[in-house]
């Protein structure tokens, strides 16, 4: 069976090679993260998000190896590679590739001093204390689906109480009053919703979504219909313009430099265990589309 598990990048373990780079012990890994109740919403911190939602709290996992340095040189380049994989306080990826279960990655930083030592003029002996404060552990490549827009809802003008003239048009009475609603038309090219499948067993917020113009400001939001979650910009996209909201970091970037993260608001879309449906409607027919893509969370 092969095995190998790297720290952003680094290899520190290789089943097929235990001579150049050997874990000795992995702790944490599979730890059940218990729901953080002690903290409150809003006020930062281990175990809170800033839209106030619950989350588990954090993981500590902890590795423990050699890799191989065969004299003082080798070994101060070795402990100096090791140390760059994991800079304090730099979030970084730890990946397990096992042949009998698929490629999981966790997000870790390391908030505490590595132990580095030079053992028996062969070895660089280190133990990392690492955190993850995400404790979930997902696959290395996402689940992605693009759609055109859907046109499917009642976006509408509101009118006076009487009916207007034109009355051979498409309006209905809503609410006391007449509003017009628009043409359920199927965009052309791409599907109107996109399904992505979940194959974990918790909720995961690592949901990305690249949103293309040409889009109006109030005309359009992004929708999960399973769970329900809406996401809006008030922003007009011309063609060719890229919105690219990241609801883990919970953050929007025009054209991928300008921060417009004030202008989000609604609902930060997540993944559910499961198939989930989501949309890009709009008001207004156009080229738009949206392209999500999410990565499954496990425990």
């Amino acid at each position: 069976m092969s095995r190998r598990l790297s720290l952003n990048g680094l290899l520190l373990h290789d089943s097929e090679n235990r001579d150049a780079a050997r874990v000795l012990a992995l702790t944490g890994w599979d730890d059940t993260a218990e729901l953080n109740v002690l903290t409150v919403p809003n006020t930062g911190g281990a175990g809170v998000r800033t839209a106030g939602t619950w989350t588990s709290k954090e993981k500590y996992p902890t590795v423990s190896g050699r890799l191989a340095a065969a004299d003082r040189a080798a070994f101060e380049t070795v402990r100096a590679q090791l140390l760059a994989a994991c800079p304090i306080g730099q979030q970084v990826e730890l990946v397990l590739d096992d042949d009998l279960t698929e490629t999981q990655r966790m997000f870790v930083y390391r908030a505490d001093q590595a132990t580095v030592q030079w053992a028996n003029g062969l070895w660089v002996a280190y133990t990392l204390p690492l955190v993850a404060a995400d404790p979930f552990k997902y696959p290395v490549e996402p689940v992605v689906g693009v759609c055109g827009v859907f046109l499917g809802q009642s976006w509408f003008r509101e009118y006076a109480a009487d009916a207007p003239a034109d009355t051979a048009r498409a309006y209905r009475l809503a609410g006391g009053r007449w509003v017009r609603t628009y043409a359920q038309n199927q965009p052309i090219g791409l599907p109107d919703s996109v399904q992505l499948l979940s194959d974990g067993d918790v909720t995961s917020e690592r949901v990305t979504v690249t949103v293309t113009g040409p889009l109006d400001a109030g005309d359009w939001y992004l929708t999960n219909l399973v769970t329900g979650e809406q996401l809006y910009a008030d922003l007009s996209l011309v063609a060719g313009q890229n919105l690219v909201f990241d609801c883990y970091e919970q953050t929007a970037f025009l054209n991928g430099t300008e921060d417009v993260t004030t202008l989000a608001f609604g609902d930060w879309l997540t993944l559910p265990p499961g198939a989930s449906t989501f949309q890009l409607v709009a008001g207004t027919d156009s080229d738009a589309s949206a392209t999500f893509s999410a990565l499954p969370a496990s425990e």
